[in-house]
């Protein structure tokens, strides 16, 4: 489904912005 997707895009996009915050 889309959603689920769009939700383990969110979760890759939320850990690149981890890093950057690392």
């Amino acid at each position: 489904d889309e959603l689920e997707f769009n939700l383990a895009e969110a979760r890759v996009i939320a850990r690149a912005i981890n890093k950057r915050v690392m």
